[in-house]
């Protein structure tokens, strides 16, 4: 597997942070919508659905600076790693 390079992720990461943003200003816009807009079907789902990509997002972020900051473990390191998080309480 090729070295995840200090580049790599600050592109990554700009993309991710940019798409948080902007899915973060339409759930703003669409909470903004007058009571009586806000509560029909469409519009609930499409708040769903926002508050969903929402999360995925900054899991996609964590996932990335996770990926960033074991990009020199060796295999060892990740089965220690594996071992250790297997036998927290």
């Amino acid at each position: 597997m090729a070295s995840y390079t200090k580049f790599q992720y600050s592109q990554e990461l700009a993309q991710l942070e940019g798409y948080l943003l902007t899915v973060q200003f339409e759930i703003e816009t669409l909470c903004n919508v007058s009571d009586s807009e806000l509560y029909t079907e469409e519009n609930g789902n499409a708040l769903n659905a926002l508050y969903d990509e929402e999360y995925t997002t900054e899991q996609e972020i964590k996932f990335c600076e996770q990926r960033y900051d074991r990009r020199n473990w060796t295999a060892a390191d990740h089965s220690t790693h594996d071992l250790i998080m297997m036998n927290m309480d």
